[in-house]
């Protein structure tokens, strides 16, 4: 079977990494750096590894052996001038490593698939998933393509270890393009302290951590209920818990995502944005381009322009954006639950070209409204453990023959702060109207959230003292809720 270990769990949301690895590795970088801008960079490098290690020494020892293979492989086509034998060295490399992301995260589901067509016997494996390999795969593949290219310069080899195994985007991206970081090594000016860069570093972790704790953990509960008891759940729950993991989802990944970029900028390097209010999307491409963009930005360079775009007519274009689609979906697990998700993904931007001018002309309401709808039927897709649990929840829904919710499910929505202002208010604790208005209450303000805040959340802010004041309590509240550290949800993709 294939599982995923996360060892010694220093994830960014651990007291380990926000109180002993964070500080020291910030201030052990500039410390050394300000001396020997070099060493400053081996620090950093050294600092990515424990960081990696300390998750699993197996998996992070599997991931640096790639890497050096692929290192090989770079070094091989700076050399070689002749055309015909680099094609042959980048197609190497490239199956090479499509072939070790096939062996840690597909090969079980391939040899289930011949088990159950084939009514066959072959054994799984226990194979361990080096947790960002898909990340870290895509990054390897994009920089054997660039240096094919000539678009890459002949850097070092530490700072392409530094390039791959970079700590804030180590575990699940962004994924960051060879150019921009490369470029970011080479300046002079990095390895002095820049206060501005760390306050907004701050308050983006800030953040970043307050998504995750406060709203993604929270949502969490809900939706594991709903796994837990999907045999029990009311029509009525399955809308809530569908909802629930369309937030869940984006909260848990756009937090990790700030968090990252936050940290990085702490330590004078900007790695991009992931998101840009995916849930105001009026159309399926539209999503797309606020959603995990740097992936969205991957496929479009290194699959849909090779495949030729499109500039090759009307059905081959439909073709391109299908293949892209469906590789973004078996990218993200093996399942066929992922890649039906990203089908239908692709069927819907496949639609949205062959009815745009109609489409362009419905109210904006309209459009967001089925844009919306259609992400949170392809969520429930996505969540659902198979293609069976995600057809019994639309038909659930559909159908609505149990109305109601259930108490488990109000039960999960509830937080040591709901019950603490229950007590100052002496509203009765049992009551279950008022649970429910909790519940509702509690998903109409991430919805705003979502809607009307998410950006101004990012934005650089003023140094005054009352920020100041407010991020400081902010992050209390964040690391005294820090009961229990969780996992991301894309450390399984």
């Amino acid at each position: 079977m294939l599982f995923i270990d996360v060892g010694g769990k220093m994830q960014f949301n651990s007291y380990v990494f926000i109180l002993l690895f964070l500080p020291i590795c910030i201030s052990g970088y500039f410390s050394i750096a300000y001396f020997s801008k070099r060493w400053g960079d081996i620090f950093l490098l050294c600092s990515s590894i424990v960081f990696g290690a300390f998750l699993n020494i197996e998996g992070f020892l599997t991931l640096l052996a790639c890497t050096i293979i692929n290192w090989g492989e770079i070094r091989v086509l700076h050399c070689i001038k002749c055309a015909k034998i680099k094609k042959w060295i980048l197609s190497i490399g490239i199956i090479f490593n499509i072939m070790i992301l096939f062996w840690f995260k597909y090969f079980n589901f391939f040899v289930k698939i011949l088990n159950d067509f084939f009514n066959q016997d072959f054994l799984l494996r226990d194979i361990l998933l080096p947790i960002g390999i898909s990340f870290i795969v895509f990054q390897q593949i994009a920089y054997l393509v660039d240096t094919y290219k000539r678009k890459t310069e002949d850097y070092t080899f530490i700072e392409y270890l530094l390039y791959i195994f970079y700590f804030p985007k180590l575990l699940s991206g962004p994924i960051v393009f060879s150019g921009s970081f490369m470029e970011q090594l080479k300046n002079q000016n990095r390895n002095r302290l820049n206060f501005s860069n760390i306050s907004n570093g701050l308050n983006l972790f800030i953040i970043g951590l307050a998504k995750k704790i406060l709203v993604a953990d929270v949502l969490a509960k809900v939706t594991t209920w709903g796994m837990i008891n999907s045999d029990k759940a009311t029509s009525a729950d399955w809308i809530i818990i569908v909802l629930a993991y369309t937030f869940q989802i984006y909260f848990d990944f756009s937090g990790y995502t700030d968090m990252a970029i936050g940290v990085s900028s702490m330590l004078n390097i900007k790695i991009p944005d992931n998101f840009n209010a995916p849930y105001r999307a009026l159309s399926i491409p539209d999503f797309w381009k606020r959603w995990h963009i740097t992936l969205t930005d991957f496929l479009r360079e290194y699959v849909y322009f090779p495949l030729g775009g499109s500039k090759k007519g009307y059905w081959r274009t439909y073709i391109n954006i299908m293949i892209v689609f469906l590789i973004s979906g078996i990218w993200h697990g093996a399942n066929f639950t992922f890649i039906i998700w990203g089908a239908l993904h692709g069927c819907g931007s496949v639609i949205h070209r062959l009815i745009k001018k109609g489409y362009e002309r419905l109210p904006i309401l309209v459009k967001w409204g089925i844009t919306f709808l259609s992400i949170n039927i392809l969520w429930a897709l996505f969540w659902a453990k198979d293609v069976r649990q995600w057809i019994h929840i639309l038909l659930s829904i559909v159908y609505f023959d149990k109305a109601g919710f259930s108490t488990g499910l109000i039960r999960a929505f509830e937080i040591p702060e709901y019950t603490f202002l229950l007590k100052c208010f002496r509203i009765p604790y049992g009551n279950i109207m008022i649970r429910e208005c909790w519940m509702i209450v509690f998903l109409s303000l991430i919805c705003c959230i979502c809607l009307y805040f998410e950006k101004g959340l990012r934005r650089e802010y003023k140094n005054t003292i009352m920020h100041g004041i407010g991020m400081a309590l902010l992050f209390g509240w964040t690391v005294i809720s820090l009961n229990a550290e969780s996992t991301f949800v894309y450390f399984g993709f």
